[in-house]
């Protein structure tokens, strides 16, 4: 395995594959967020797209498919990298995670590449309910990665890009939140209070909602639960009485994608829907069925913090609704920024901090050729 003291310049990464999105970021690119499947470029040859897609082929793959990574709603032939069960040993997963890592890097075009990397992701605490099963799922996960000892090769447009990884850290995805809550884009602590705390945290997702109750630094096995009751059930839920209210029939994933973008209006062509009454209701009663379900689980006064992320999560009807539901203020809860990104942002301030304690350690004892170069502020975390 590669190992830090033959490598110069290692970039650090984090990402997280989940239901709805892949999600990512890196010193080199903006947060990357990309629907979780991916495409046949043979069902796009000779259409016009709005901008040429990169081309995407994974050595690893005995087929030699050719995949394109876009976000079309209404595509037919998803190649889906999610499953209910052996997810991680889904071929089209590990094709996924292999491109999404590869999108994260500053490539060169016509150029054959090899980066090193420290890389950062995490699993649902909804997969685990002992340390043995969560320590399981872990387990899964890094021998996907790591098959091959790390190391792997996407050709894109045509380019060899190599990618091997010094080292991978996977934790569950409401620690990223925690992670994001408690550093600073230095990884310095801020919130050094979060670590003696009772944090509950709500993740509201796509495909789940998943609750977890931390406790000085520590997931609580008793304390997490999660629900498929989610933002799916109620875009399904928004497009079918659109339907029958109106007379208007719009793909439940057209309404997720417009709302996600903060917008309650879909449009195609003369067609036009305000949904916004819709998408209220159906809010309010999925998250009227959700305390429900809480509130059986957990008492909401054991906590310190609540903290509130996911995809919607920072939209203010999905707040207000949450308020009025859970009968909370707005001092009760702690709504992230970004909260799409909340786990990757919390993976990425971690495994940089990471990065840099072992780039010192190696620096101290005179055997890292490490220049500098690729990741942003080490220079100056290193000399504090």
């Amino acid at each position: 395995m590669t190992t830090i003291q033959n490598v110069v310049s290692p970039y650090v990464l984090a990402w997280d594959l989940g239901n709805g999105y892949f999600k990512g970021m890196s010193d080199f690119s903006k947060p990357l967020a990309l629907p979780n499947y991916l495409l046949l470029y043979s069902d796009y040859k000779g259409e016009k797209l709005a901008q040429a897609p990169d081309v995407y082929i994974c050595e690893s793959d005995p087929t030699k498919t050719e995949y394109i990574w876009m976000d079309v709603p209404t595509a037919k032939n998803k190649v889906l990298t999610y499953s209910k069960s052996k997810r991680y040993q889904r071929a089209a997963y590990k094709y996924a995670t292999q491109i999404g890592i590869v999108k994260l890097l500053p490539l060169k075009k016509g150029v054959d590449e090899t980066f090193y990397i420290y890389g950062q992701t995490g699993v649902p605490n909804k997969e685990a309910s002992t340390d043995a099963e969560a320590s399981k799922h872990e387990q899964d996960l890094y021998d996907v990665i790591m098959e091959n000892d790390g190391e792997f090769t996407v050709i894109v447009n045509g380019d060899r890009k190599t990618v091997k990884i010094v080292d991978l850290y996977i934790t569950n995805q409401p620690m990223g939140t925690l992670y994001n809550a408690l550093y600073n884009g230095l990884g310095v602590e801020e919130n050094e209070d979060l670590m003696q705390s009772n944090v509950l945290v709500f993740d509201c997702g796509s495909g789940t909602n998943d609750f977890s109750f931390i406790r000085n630094g520590m997931i609580q096995r008793d304390g997490i639960d999660s629900t498929e009751d989610a933002m799916l059930t109620v875009y399904a839920e928004v497009a079918k009485e659109v339907t029958e209210k109106k007379g208007i029939t719009f793909e439940p994933q057209e309404y997720e994608k417009a709302y996600r973008n903060g917008s309650t209006k879909v449009k195609d062509g003369r067609k036009e829907v305000d949904f916004t009454e819709e998408i209220t209701k159906a809010i309010g009663q999925m998250l009227f069925r959700m305390e429900g379900f809480v509130s059986s689980k957990f008492d909401l006064d054991r906590a310190d913090y609540i903290i509130l992320t996911g995809g919607t999560a920072n939209s203010e009807i999905f707040k207000d609704e949450f308020k009025n539901v859970f009968m909370l203020t707005d001092n009760d809860i702690h709504v992230m920024s970004a909260p799409q990104m909340s786990n990757v942002m919390g993976y990425f301030k971690r495994i940089k901090r990471r990065a840099v304690l072992e780039i010192r350690k190696a620096i101290e004892k005179g055997n890292s050729t490490y220049d500098g170069r690729n990741i942003a502020q080490f220079d100056q975390w290193l000399q504090e």
